[in-house]
């Protein structure tokens, strides 16, 4: 069905990145669930401050979700990817323990 990527998951700082999700149907709610089961994951289980991620200014239908699952942009990386000619910019988005605790 998918998989996802998590690091920071050794350190002492207390955020965890999530690197990727990858979800092989979509708009069936497997993505938004997965996410539900990370945020319990790094909240709940690991006691994580925060989740951090970052997302592709252009992958909307993923930044939609993350912003409806009650993340918050902290800034962008503008022009940091280059695919072939094309400069790409980069959305920072996180989420801390107080914020999900009060979803």
């Amino acid at each position: 069905m998918g998989y996802v990527i998590l690091a920071g998951l050794a350190q002492s700082h207390d955020s965890i990145e999530l690197m990727r999700i990858t979800v092989a149907v979509k708009g069936k709610g497997y993505g938004r669930a997965v996410l539900h089961q990370v945020k319990h994951g790094a909240f709940s289980e690991r006691k994580a401050n925060r989740l951090w991620l970052d997302v592709k200014e252009t992958n909307e239908r993923a930044l939609q979700l993350y912003l409806s699952e009650g993340f918050r942009v902290e800034s962008t990386l503008r022009e940091c990817l280059k695919t072939g000619d094309v400069y790409g910019s980069v959305i920072v988005l996180s989420m801390l323990r107080r914020e999900y605790a009060s979803s």
